[in-house]
């Protein structure tokens, strides 16, 4: 048997509001996806057989593959693949749904809590038993590529609860892997696939139990000694401050500036760490980033500082428990930089993945992770417009307005890929100068694995999402 562990963390990892990393992996192997991306993100077909852009009529024509059946034994139809791209616009809870897919024609129309109905919106037509069809408000050249997560894979509406979200027991999809049992006071489970093929694992236990060794396991997300590394080539996450608008010194201007100054004294570096500096929240291998970086002298942070001298500043970290060695390094740098201009920072915990009106009340700024999108960067700023997954962060007038109009001229623009460069770089430096959101650094992926157990981890094109079902194993048990 396989064994993984995914860092400690009181969430399981197949719930919607684990880690995108460990929620990816778990996704893909149980669920599978509608599409895959290949070398140099060509698109490979997955649970969709065929897939195109029609010119014809402005719409992207999906044909499932035919015989797809869900661990439960139901056969798959062309209704869940209709909701499966859908269902965040039916639930009543904060989703990524909108900044993926918001550009179906139709989908601003259903209510939150609504429930769901096949052919409820306007941009979705069902062609025939395995075709779907799709209009968006404006062409977009990323939307097959954003059927490459596994988040939006084919999901049976019967296993989830009203919220369209969250598991009624267990996850269950049409991937190479079905749930065989799950044990929540030990914080793991064991995946079993129906096929042998020599060399792949036919069972996997994940553990996501922080109070046990991990040098027990074949692979590990968190550093162990004496294992072999993996590294994704591409950042799979920038790691993120965002305000809260309903906190007085988050939504304070002056403040705002006055955090942005400090982090900006010196880069965060821990290459052991995989961490490596970013200035805005584009990365830097992307095209649109903003071209005006400034920095203020120290001298002139101090000046920023002197209103906010002796305060104490309360922050949340996204984080698992226990803690990571990676967020251990931002909570004390951050911590140190803040106290060097006279104010004390304190930084606590929160599994939250959305931060609501409660905890943005309570936190001046939030510090977390926002996955890389490798094809659309106004996915990146998605979050922040108006109708986004959280309206807690997003910008207050008259900044919110602006960034709007300059969203919308985004995410319409289609005349030539000049013009939506040119809109995007014009969004990332208002969204700089205006410190909307601010950038710490990048991260690439980090595996590690044991080499007397695990021949090789296969072809991992995505960054975000470890396909266990390209894993080899040697055969040698630990």
């Amino acid at each position: 048997m396989l064994s993984i562990h995914t860092g400690g963390t009181k969430v399981p990892p197949y719930h919607f509001e684990a880690s995108a990393r460990q929620h990816s992996m778990l996704s893909e192997a149980i669920r599978g996806s509608l599409l895959y991306r290949g070398e140099g993100f060509n698109l490979e077909p997955g649970h969709l057989s065929h897939f195109e852009y029609s010119f014809k009529d402005d719409s992207y024509i999906l044909r499932l593959r035919d015989n797809l059946r869900f661990h439960n034994g139901r056969n798959v139809t062309i209704v869940d693949l209709e909701f499966a791209i859908t269902r965040g616009f039916f639930s009543n809870k904060p989703n990524f749904f909108s900044a993926r897919f918001g550009e179906i024609k139709g989908v601003g129309k259903i209510k939150p809590g609504t429930k769901f109905t096949s052919g409820k919106i306007e941009g979705i037509t069902i062609l025939d038993e395995n075709t779907l069809k799709i209009k968006l408000n404006a062409p977009n050249p990323s939307f097959l590529h954003n059927l490459t997560s596994p988040y939006y894979s084919l999901i049976p509406i019967e296993s989830l609860k009203e919220d369209y979200l969250s598991w009624k027991t267990k996850p269950i999809g049409a991937g190479k892997y079905a749930v065989e049992s799950i044990d929540t006071k030990e914080q793991h489970m064991t995946l079993k696939r129906d096929d042998t093929i020599s060399e792949k694992p036919t069972r996997i236990l994940v553990s996501w139990n922080g109070s046990i060794s991990k040098a027990t396991f074949d692979i590990s997300f968190e550093h162990l000694d004496g294992y072999q590394e993996y590294v994704s080539q591409l950042p799979v996450m920038v790691k993120i401050i965002e305000f809260s608008n309903v906190n007085t010194l988050g939504s304070n201007p002056s403040f705002k500036k006055l955090t942005s100054e400090i982090i900006k004294q010196s880069p965060f570096i821990a290459s052991e760490l995989g961490i490596k500096p970013a200035d805005q929240v584009l990365p830097s291998h992307f095209w649109g980033r903003a071209t005006t970086i400034t920095k203020s002298t120290t001298q002139a942070v101090k000046s920023l500082a002197k209103p906010f001298e002796n305060k104490t500043v309360k922050a949340a970290l996204f984080s698992g428990k226990p803690i990571s060695k990676k967020n251990h390094y931002y909570v004390r740098e951050l911590i140190s930089r803040f106290k060097e201009f006279g104010i004390n920072l304190i930084i606590e915990t929160t599994e939250n993945k959305f931060f609501d009106k409660h905890l943005c009340e309570k936190y001046s700024f939030f510090i977390s992770g926002k996955v890389v999108d490798y094809t659309d960067p106004i996915v990146m700023f998605g979050a922040y417009r108006t109708g986004g997954h959280d309206p807690f962060l997003a910008p207050t007038e008259p900044q919110r307005k602006r960034f709007d109009i300059l969203y919308r001229q985004c995410a319409t623009s289609n005349k030539s890929p000049q013009q939506r460069a040119n809109c995007v770089k014009e969004l990332s430096q208002f969204t700089y100068d205006n410190n909307i959101v601010l950038a710490l650094s990048e991260e690439p992926s980090l595996t590690y694995y044991n080499k007397k157990t695990i021949k090789t981890l296969g072809k991992q094109t995505q960054p975000l999402t470890l396909r266990l079902d390209n894993i080899l194993t040697t055969g040698i048990q630990k």
